[in-house]
């Protein structure tokens, strides 16, 4: 079960503030800093450090998403949400010797999150295919940065097997946790798998996408975001390529940084 000290949040929310280095970068002080301490999501530990400068904009404006003001300052909360107790990490620890015996993606791994089930709901969901594009734009862009490794998240066995297919054709590594996948809305996942069960699959599958080099994602699903902030905060890499795909041709339009 995740621990979650509402009150004490808001404060440390409240206690976020502005600061000026001597050099006059602007800088915003964590709530670990505010709170005197640490905290960690799944054994990363976050500690007091500057904007990235990929931020620092219109007052820490989100770079990719100019009209949430607040875009960095909820990445902070979500972090500090997100501490997990010690039994979780160990279940998690667990499941990935269990599901992903080979422990993390390689270097210079790209993550995608690919979002099917009853995500249709709300939005067009988006074939394998334009993740992969994006894949294959940011390996081009970035050669010395981006190896040929993909490690793919998603509830539907499709997407896996059609990624396994293409990076055989492609001359990519593809990887994914062994787990059980039914691409179902998420109270038929909950009623086949169990509720506790997925949810810990799904932090297992988080971890693994954070340790990535880049992303692929689409913001309109939540679990994107929730990487999105995650990775700049906890592991220190707003400034790393992440591509929000949905909206034009692959990797061109909302590419960031």
């Amino acid at each position: 079960m995740l621990k979650v000290y509402i009150l004490k949040c808001v404060l440390a929310q409240l206690a976020l503030l502005y600061v000026t280095s001597k050099h006059k970068t602007s800088r915003i002080r964590p709530i670990s800093s505010a709170l005197n301490g640490t905290w960690s999501f799944c054994g990363f530990d976050i500690t007091s450090s500057p904007t990235p400068n990929a931020l620092i904009r219109n007052n820490a404006t989100h770079i990719a998403i100019q009209d949430k003001r607040w875009y960095w300052w909820r990445s902070q909360a979500v972090a500090y949400l997100l501490r997990l107790n010690d039994r979780t990490r160990e279940e998690i620890d667990r499941r990935t010797q269990l599901y992903f015996p080979v422990g993390s993606p390689p270097p210079g791994s790209i993550s995608a999150h690919v979002r099917h089930g009853d995500k249709g709901l709300e939005m067009a969901v988006l074939p394998a295919s334009d993740f992969l594009l994006s894949a294959e734009y940011l390996a081009r862009r970035l050669p010395g940065l981006i190896s040929h490794n993909i490690f793919v998240s998603t509830e539907d066995p499709e997407v896996v097997t059609s990624t396994m297919s293409w990076g055989a054709e492609n001359g990519w590594a593809v990887y994914f946790t062994l787990n059980e996948r039914a691409n179902l809305p998420l109270y038929e996942l909950f009623g086949r798998f169990g509720g506790v069960h997925e949810m810990l699959n799904g932090l297992m599958n988080l971890r693994l996408a954070l340790t990535c080099r880049a992303w692929v994602c689409t913001l309109g699903s939540n679990w994107c975001s929730l990487i999105d902030e995650l990775r700049a905060t906890v592991m220190r890499q707003a400034n790393a390529p992440y591509v929000n795909i949905g909206f034009g041709a692959p990797g061109t339009d909302h590419y960031y940084p």
